[in-house]
């Protein structure tokens, strides 16, 4: 087995520094809401600047990534109006591979899917009081916005001190793009209104967020990350089952999970071990989401929508399969 090298260790272990610092500022200053608002900002202007190797290309991603979130929040309130918002995301991750940017649009609509789920509240924005005369739920917007932008900007910058080659970027032709546009739109318009048309539940983004990371430009790649997304999430549901039954204390879980991440991100890295990163990714985030006592129901939760997920892209994939054997003849 081919394992991380000790420069994959590094930036694994220094990407999870990167996030955790300033999510922890900022719910110092502001609290924990707030904290999370920040994880796209972050996200987007670390791992951008990074493939990229650019930190003009980052602090564009975080620009875009806070008008999308201004939007998501938005939409969020309203089942119909989220659904129609994250068919358009999807498009526009199939669109953006005629330019070959499908990594870039696809971390957008990661964070785009993570905040029409989980949207930050009116209350916790009334932190900001200078804008307390604003409605409510724009004012949720306006703060989302400007956390992520001004803290994405901060690691955008930080991530632009990393040297190396950006990565190759590999259009699609216009036909094949097309094709994913509308098979993503479909997908996470119609997941969008399964999740919030029912109560919510907390595993519910990882319908759509299964959805968005096993998706890949070519047939071939969507079968293979499929499977191993599944594979992974078994068995990380499985550790994080017996975790959460032997590890009742909060401290000790968290230092875990986070071992656990550094472990997740370093596979990450490594060609052909998606499933590794997977297997300890599952565990990490279910330990930090969860109380010991709803560990093993959450664990179960995620497995059930990865599941829903992957079969779902599986049985777009197939339907795009069919259509290009049909062109072809």
């Amino acid at each position: 087995m081919t394992l991380p090298s000790r420069r994959q260790w590094a930036i694994a272990a220094g990407f999870l520094g990167c996030l955790l610092v300033p999510l922890a500022l900022v719910g110092w200053v502001a609290g924990a809401p707030l904290a999370g608002t920040a994880l796209p900002g972050v996200a987007v202007g670390f791992v951008v600047t990074l493939q990229r190797r650019s930190r003009r290309a980052g602090l564009i991603a975080v620009a875009v990534m806070g008008g999308l979130a201004f939007v998501s929040t938005l939409a969020a309130s309203s089942t119909a109006v989220a659904a129609i918002w994250m068919g358009a995301i999807g498009l526009g991750y199939g669109l953006g591979a005629l330019r070959g940017w499908h990594t870039l649009t696809q971390q957008l609509a990661i964070w785009c899917a993570y905040i029409t789920v989980n949207p930050l509240q009116a209350g916790a924005a009334t932190k900001l009081s200078r804008i307390d005369q604003v409605q409510p739920d724009l004012r949720a917007a306006l703060v989302t916005a400007a956390v992520i932008v001004v803290t994405g900007a901060a690691m955008a910058v930080l991530a632009g001190f990393a040297k190396g080659t950006p990565r190759p970027l590999e259009p699609l032709t216009r036909d094949s793009a097309r094709l994913l546009g509308i098979a993503m739109a479909v997908l996470l318009g119609v997941g969008t209104a399964i999740v919030l048309g029912g109560d919510r539940h907390p595993a519910g983004e990882w319908l759509l967020l299964t959805m968005i990371v096993v998706s890949r430009p070519d047939v071939h790649g969507t079968y293979r990350h499929t499977l191993e997304r599944v594979v992974g999430t078994i068995a990380g549901v499985l550790v994080a089952g017996v975790i959460g039954l032997g590890l009742g204390d909060a401290p000790v879980r968290s230092l875990l999970a986070l071992a656990l991440l550094v472990v997740a991100f370093a596979f990450m890295q490594v060609p052909g071990r998606y499933w590794m990163y997977v297997l300890f990714l599952t565990p990490g985030i279910v330990l930090i989401e969860s109380p010991p006592e709803a560990t093993a129901a959450l664990a179960a939760d995620r497995l059930v929508y990865t599941l829903v997920g992957a079969a779902a892209v599986t049985a777009a994939a197939l339907a795009v399969s069919a259509l290009n054997r049909r062109r072809s003849v």
